[in-house]
């Protein structure tokens, strides 16, 4: 292994990194949408990204979490949620292709297979999870949770309000009978 800056390098590592794509995206911009078809795992290098399902926010992405090894490595060709920056990202992209240049031995050929499974098994295992929190969701606008949450605060806003005014009221009934 190679010593770069002080750390042990992986051999091939730094042949990784070079077929990493490049991608900065901003808060404004959709990085994958769900239902479209793609074949790259996203690596969120710096930043953080918002995982959306059924237009309900399911998951946060910060640096060093990946999204889309199922449609890398094959094993679905469509997203099943969509990434959104929450702030300006850095991002990574690793293909397909580019994968596959890296697997040129039986052992990586290996390596790779065993990914696949485990991305066949993380895919379904989160769509489960999206699809109850999308349920989750639903059954909370249907049971009026969020309205009454909702007026809970406005409540709790509105007797604050109404304690500020009422003692700055008082404040200047004091003041203005000195003057």
């Amino acid at each position: 292994p190679d010593v770069v800056g002080g750390f042990v390098q992986a051999p091939g590592m730094s042949k990784v990194c070079n077929l990493l794509e490049r991608r900065l995206c901003f808060s404004s911009d959709w990085v994958i949408q769900q239902g479209e078809q793609g074949e790259c795992m996203v690596i969120v290098n710096r930043g953080k990204a918002e995982l959306v399902y059924c237009s309900v926010t399911v998951g946060m992405l910060w640096p060093g979490k990946t999204f889309g090894s199922p449609q890398m490595l094959g094993v679905e060709r469509i997203y099943h949620a969509s990434l959104w920056p929450k702030t300006t990202c850095h991002l990574l992209l690793m293909s397909k292709k580019a994968l596959n240049s890296l697997a040129t031995g039986t052992a990586e050929r290996r390596w790779i297979l065993s990914l696949r499974d485990r991305a066949r098994a993380t895919l379904e295992v989160e769509t489960r999870l999206f699809q109850k929190k999308v349920r989750e969701q639903k059954h909370m606008a249907c049971s009026g949770m969020f309205q009454s949450a909702m007026a809970g605060e406005a409540a709790d806003s509105n007797r604050f309000l109404g304690s500020v005014f009422y003692a700055w009221k008082m404040y200047c009934a004091r003041y203005s009978a000195t003057f």
